[in-house]
C-alpha cells in the first residue's frame, strides 16, 4: 500500500509477466492505470454473485438493478452512462451486441471469471472503439498447475440452481482447459410484504423464467517466460422470460434463442528487449429471437401490439493488433490497430420483409507512459475511429426493402492522466478525456416496428470526462479513497418526434434519433478498505452523483446516493462469515397507460437490502449456506417491477 517508486530497469520481472486476458495493467508497473476497480474470484463467491451485471453492484459509481421489465435484463450506468455507452469484454474480446449494444450482461456468467476489472474514468484506449463510459473486461481463468478440478453446485429457493465443472492443466509449455455451467430457474419469488394486483395474482413472478448453458474450451502455448498464444472457444445457449408489469398492462415477451458462439486468438510475443507484440483475433455470432405475444392485461389474457417475431442472426470478424515499446526505464510506449466487420440480418416474420445491415469499423490508438520523477508519472493516448457502412437495407411505410443511404462516421479520442505521490502513503491523480461513441446500425437504421424514422446522418457521439482522485494509507490496515469527477455528454443521441405520415405504423408516437448537446453528470466518490484485526475486513463506499439534461427533461432511474459495504470474518482460518449491504436513495421513474398517454411521473422507495454468507472449508470440500434481501424487502427500481424477496441458498464446492 502507498507510493509507488515506478522507474525500474526494463528487464525486471514484473515487466516480463503477461495476462492475455488483461488489456490495462493494473499491477505496479510503468503503465499501471490505479482508477481500475478490480471485483476478484472470492469477491465474486462472498457476495454470490452469478453473472457480469451482478459484479457491478457493490462498485462506486455504478447505478444497479436486478434483471426486470419486458426484457428480463438487469440494467446500470457508470457516472451518468447507460449500458449502450459501456464496452463489454470478456479477455478483451467485445461481447456487445452487433446491431444495437442492447446486450443482457446477465448471459455472461462468473463461473469462469479470475476477476472483472472495471474502467470508470480513464479507461485505456487499447480496448478499442465505444466505452464512452468505460469498459467492463471478464478475465477468465486458466490452469495453473498439472491438474486442476473445480466442482460446484447451488440450489436456491424456490427453484434456482447451478452447476459448473472445471478441469485443467498446466504441463509448463502447454495448458489445456474445459468447463461447463448450466443456471436454471422457473420463476422468482416476490416478497411476502408483495400486494397481490390483477396483473399479478400470486407471489409466483410472472414469465420469469432463465436459462443458461455455457462451455469453454482454451488451449495455450507458453515456449519460454515472456510469450504465450491462447485459442479460446465458447458456446452459451440461453433463454428468458420478459418480465411484465404488476401495475399497468404491459408488454408479454419471450427469447426461446440467446445463443452466442464466439472463438478468439490471443498471443503475446517480445520480439526483443523493447518490443512486445500482441494480437486478438476473433469471430463471433449472435442469434436471437424474440416472440412478442402482446399485452397482458389484467384479466390475465394477452392482446393488442405489438405482436410477433423479432430475429437476429448476427455474426463479426475482427483483429487488434498491439505493438509495445519499452523505450527506457521511463518511457513506455503502445499501439493498437483494430478492423472489424459487423454484420446483421433482422427478419421480423410476417411484420416487415427480412432486411440487413453490414459494417467495417477501423481504430488506432497509442497510449505513452512518462515518468518524470521517482513520484510523478503521466500517461496520454490518442485515438481515432472509423465507421463506414457498406450495406444498409430497411423497408419503407409500404414495408418494401429499399436502400438506405451508407453513410461514413468518425471520432477522435485523447486522454491525459497524472499520477503524483507527494507522500509514501498518499496517491494523487488527475485525468481529462475525450471519448466517442459511434451510433449503432440500429441507431441508424432501425424502424422499431414502423414507429420511428432512420436517420443515417447521425453523427458519433461525445464527451469530455475529468476527474480527481486521492488514496491515502494511514496505516498499513487502512486505505481510504476519494475521487471527484465531471461529465460532460456534449453530442448525445436523443430521440424527437416526427409527424405521424412519416411511420409506418400511424397512431401516433412516430420519433426519430437526432444527436443533441444533452447535459452533464458529475459526483463524488468514497471509499474505505479496514483490516482491523487479521481475521475482520470491511470494506465499503459512498457515491453521490447528480445529472442534468440542458433541455429540462426529466432524469429518470437515476438515484443520488449509493452505499454498499461488505464485512468479513474469520473466527477460523476454513470459516468465512460474510455480511452484504447495499442502499440506494429514490430515483425517478416514468408511468404511461399506453401509446398516445401522458406521462405520470412516480418516485420510487429507497432500498436497503442485506445479504449474508457462511462458508466452510476442509480437505478441498467447501459447503456454504446463504440468504439473499435478509430482510425480505419488498422493493421496486421501476414502477410495476417489484423485484425478489428473502432467498435461502445452499452451495457444495470441490477443488483438486
Amino acid at each position: 500500500m502507498g507510493g509507488a517508486v515506478y522507474a525500474q530497469d526494463s528487464t525486471d520481472s514484473s515487466l516480463e509477466q503477461v495476462n492475455l486476458g488483461e488489456v490495462e495493467v493494473v499491477a505496479n508497473r510503468i503503465d499501471e492505470n490505479r482508477t481500475v476497480s478490480i471485483v476478484d474470484e472470492t469477491e465474486i463467491k462472498d457476495m454470490n454473485m452469478k453473472d457480469l451485471s451482478q459484479s457491478l453492484s457493490y462498485t462506486s459509481g455504478v447505478i444497479y438493478s436486478p434483471a426486470s421489465g419486458s426484457r428480463g435484463e438487469s440494467s446500470f450506468s457508470i457516472r451518468g452512462y447507460d449500458m449502450g455507452q459501456t464496452g463489454i469484454f470478456v479477455d478483451g474480446i467485445p461481447m456487445y451486441s452487433i446491431y444495437d449494444k442492447q446486450t443482457d450482461w446477465g448471459q455472461f456468467t462468473l463461473f469462469d471469471a479470475q476477476d472483472v476489472q472495471i474502467s470508470k474514468g480513464y479507461t485505456s484506449m487499447l480496448y478499442g472503439p465505444n466505452t464512452l463510459g468505460g469498459a467492463v473486461n471478464l478475465v477468465t481463468k486458466k490452469p495453473v498447475d498439472k491438474l486442476e478440478v473445480e466442482l460446484r453446485a447451488q440450489y436456491q429457493t424456490p427453484n434456482q440452481h447451478y452447476e459448473y465443472a472445471r478441469i485443467g492443466t498446466n504441463l509448463g509449455k502447454f495448458y489445456a482447459q474445459f468447463s461447463f455451467s448450466n443456471l436454471q430457474r422457473q420463476f422468482y419469488k416476490l416478497s411476502n410484504h408483495f400486494k397481490t394486483t390483477p396483473f399479478q395474482p400470486t407471489r409466483y413472478r410472472k414469465n420469469s423464467y432463465y436459462d443458461n448453458q455455457r462451455f469453454n474450451l482454451k488451449l495455450g502455448f507458453t515456449p519460454n517466460l515472456t510469450d504465450e498464444y491462447s485459442l479460446n472457444v465458447t458456446y452459451q445457449q440461453g433463454k428468458k422470460g420478459g418480465i411484465p408489469s404488476t401495475k399497468v398492462a404491459s408488454r408479454f415477451w419471450d427469447w426461446p434463442a440467446y445463443d452466442k458462439i464466439t472463438a478468439y486468438f490471443l498471443s503475446n510475443t517480445k520480439l526483443s528487449d523493447m518490443v512486445t507484440l500482441t494480437s486478438r483475433v476473433f469471430y463471433d455470432t449472435f442469434y436471437n429471437e424474440l416472440h412478442m405475444k402482446g399485452q397482458l392485461q389484467d384479466t390475465g389474457l394477452l392482446s393488442g401490439n405489438p405482436t410477433g417475431t423479432s430475429i437476429y442472426d448476427d455474426w463479426t470478424l475482427g483483429a487488434t493488433l498491439g505493438l509495445d515499446l519499452d523505450i527506457s526505464p521511463k518511457d513506455y510506449l503502445k499501439f493498437s490497430i483494430l478492423a472489424k466487420s459487423d454484420n446483421h440480418r433482422n427478419d421480423d416474420g410476417n411484420a416487415n420483409p427480412s432486411t440487413k445491415q453490414s459494417d467495417i469499423t477501423s481504430y488506432i490508438a497509442g497510449e505513452y507512459t512518462r515518468i518524470f520523477l521517482d513520484n510523478l508519472r503521466g500517461a496520454l493516448s490518442l485515438s481515432y475511429t472509423r465507421n463506414d457502412v457498406f450495406l444498409a437495407q430497411t423497408t419503407n411505410t409500404a414495408k418494401q426493402i429499399v436502400d438506405d443511404s451508407k453513410s461514413s462516421l468518425w471520432g477522435i479520442g485523447a486522454q491525459a492522466i497524472l499520477y503524483y505521490d507527494p507522500l509514501d502513503n498518499v496517491n494523487l491523480y488527475a485525468t481529462i478525456g475525450k471519448k466517442d461513441n459511434v451510433p449503432t446500425l440500429k441507431d441508424r437504421y432501425s424502424t422499431t416496428w414502423g414507429e420511428r424514422v432512420p436517420n443515417p446522418s447521425l453523427r458519433t457521439e461525445t464527451a469530455i470526462n475529468y476527474e480527481l482522485g486521492l488514496s491515502y494509507y494511514p496505516i498499513d490496515e487502512l486505505g481510504l479513497s476519494l475521487a471527484g469527477f465531471y461529465n460532460d455528454l456534449t453530442d448525445m443521441i436523443v430521440s424527437e418526434s416526427m409527424p405521424d405520415s412519416a411511420c409506418s405504423a400511424g397512431g401516433g408516437d412516430c420519433y426519430r434519433l437526432v444527436n443533441k448537446p444533452s447535459g452533464n453528470a458529475w459526483g463524488i466518490e468514497a471509499g474505505i478498505e479496514y483490516e482491523l484485526i487479521d481475521t475482520l475486513s470491511l470494506n465499503a463506499n459512498y457515491t453521490y452523483m447528480r445529472k442534468r439534461a440542458k433541455d429540462g427533461t426529466k432524469i429518470l432511474n437515476f438515484p443520488n446516493h449509493i452505499a454498499s459495504a461488505r464485512i468479513k470474518y474469520n473466527p477460523l482460518i476454513d470459516l468465512d462469515l460474510i455480511i452484504g449491504a447495499r442502499y440506494t436513495s429514490n430515483r425517478l421513474d416514468g408511468v404511461s397507460a399506453g401509446r398516445n398517454q401522458p406521462t405520470n411521473y412516480v418516485s420510487s422507495p429507497d432500498v436497503f437490502l442485506m445479504d449474508i454468507r457462511a462458508a466452510y472449508r476442509i480437505s478441498g470440500f467447501e459447503i456454504a449456506l446463504g440468504i439473499d434481501n435478509v430482510t425480505d424487502r419488498n422493493y421496486w427500481y421501476s414502477y410495476g417491477y417489484e423485484m425478489e424477496g428473502r432467498r435461502y441458498y445452499i452451495e457444495l464446492g470441490y477443488k483438486y
